[in-house]
Parts: structure tokens; C-alpha cells; sequence
């Protein structure tokens, strides 16, 4: 597992898809703390409600990052017989659709 990790983390490294999400969070940033310091409060919320799309924003990146050939080939080189990427936006039905097997847990 430590394997697969590693291999999705390099390989969504060498697509370079984080630089926008995490350029737009830093800039925010930089515009928001700028200025003179002002109350800790709106600052700290305004920080912590930018983290929650930028995460969202980096994870379906980090999903969506390998081709579905690569993706196939990693799921064979596991060796194992499971879900394939099983919290992955193609193994995840929306609304209204059924999931391709059913779901164990």
C-alpha cells in the first residue's frame, strides 16, 4: 500500500496539476495578510474556509490525475482482486446511477 501511495503522490508530483490550487491559496493569502494585522478572528475564518475548496480542489486533482490505461495497468501490477480504486470518481456512482458491483461496506 505504501508502494501505491508513493507511486500516486510522484506521479500526481510530475503532472504538476497542484500548482494552480496551491498558487490561488497562496496568493489569497499574501493579499490577505499584507495588509497591518487587523482582529485575529475574521483573518483565522476567512484562512480556514479558503482550506476547504483548495483541498477539495487538490484531491479530485490527485484522483483525476492518471489516464484510465495507466490506472488499469497499476490495478493489475497490485494483484489483487478488489474494487478498483474504490473512493475514485469512476468507482463512485452519483445520483440516480447504480454502482457497477455492490458495495461491501
Amino acid at each position: 500500500m505504501i508502494a501505491i501511495a508513493r507511486y500516486a503522490l510522484s506521479d500526481y508530483a510530475q503532472s504538476q496539476r497542484f500548482l494552480p490550487p496551491l498558487v490561488a491559496y497562496l496568493g489569497t493569502l499574501a493579499i490577505l495578510y499584507a495588509f497591518p494585522p487587523g482582529p485575529i478572528l475574521p483573518a483565522y475564518g476567512l484562512t480556514a474556509a479558503l482550506i476547504l475548496p483548495v483541498c477539495a480542489w487538490l484531491t479530485v486533482n490527485l484522483h483525476n490525475s492518471e489516464d484510465p490505461v495507466q490506472a488499469g495497468v497499476t490495478f493489475s501490477a497490485t494483484r489483487r482482486t478488489g474494487r478498483p480504486r474504490a473512493a475514485g470518481p469512476r468507482w463512485c456512482p452519483g445520483p440516480g446511477r447504480r454502482s457497477p458491483r455492490p458495495s461491501a461496506w
